[in-house]
């Protein structure tokens, strides 16, 4: 099957959502945002930028505003691609008469990424350029790692929205294989294995699946 590369990179930028919200909440105290008002007035006014920074000790929080920005743009982009992807349940579906055998229903997943990556990552203030740098570089690692897993299914943004995740066979590879593959399907309702479903596959056995209703049939 043809990887849906566009797809996985929403699901991607969206599971890192509740991350950025919670690091641009942290960032933006009071006493830093006066800070940042102080600098872009005297940038407006052009005055002496850096005995600006050297006056309202913004060099000791310039860090931890680099990676608030760094969030915010991250959350931005996730609210973006979370509209995005609800709008691709829509379209560019296999629509084949395919059915199911359902495995089981995955029940913890959205637990699991959330104390493993999220907390994990909501760390200390960064104050020197070398937390900067390894805060920088696991980030980068953990999404590598969900370019080279399946992690990203396992989206705790999905969960909060009621999506369901299921190990799911197809009929068709139970009837004509000796080791059917299985399956992830994120699925927006619950579905039914006595029903037809309309697929669409994202990357490494996982696809958005939901049940045709009568209307479709």
């Amino acid at each position: 099957m043809t990887e849906n590369k566009k797809l996985k990179r929403k699901l991607i930028i969206q599971s890192f959502l509740p991350l950025s919200i919670l690091i641009v909440i942290k960032s933006a105290t009071k006493e830093k945002l006066g800070k940042i008002y102080c600098l872009l007035d005297s940038i407006l006014h052009k005055c002496n930028i850096i005995e600006m920074i050297q006056k309202t000790g913004l060099r000791e929080d310039i860090w931890q505003i680099l990676i608030g920005i760094i969030a915010l743009w991250f959350a931005i982009s996730g609210f973006i691609t979370f509209w995005q992807f609800r709008q691709a349940r829509f379209t560019a579906f296999n629509d084949d008469g395919d059915k199911i055998v359902i495995e089981d229903k995955i029940q913890d997943s959205g637990i699991s990424f959330f104390m493993t990556f999220i907390l994990s990552l909501l760390m200390d203030e960064v104050s020197t350029v070398n937390e900067f740098i390894s805060y920088i570089l696991v980030m980068w690692f953990v999404a590598e790692l969900m370019v080279k897993t399946d992690l990203y299914y396992q989206n705790p943004v999905l969960i909060l929205l009621q999506y369901k995740l299921y190990r799911v066979k197809f009929t068709s590879d139970i009837t004509n294989s000796t080791n059917p593959k299985t399956y992830i399907a994120i699925c927006r309702e619950e579905l039914d294995g006595n029903k037809v479903v309309k697929w669409k596959y994202i990357s490494d056995d996982v696809c958005l699946m939901y049940n045709k209703n009568r209307k479709e049939q």
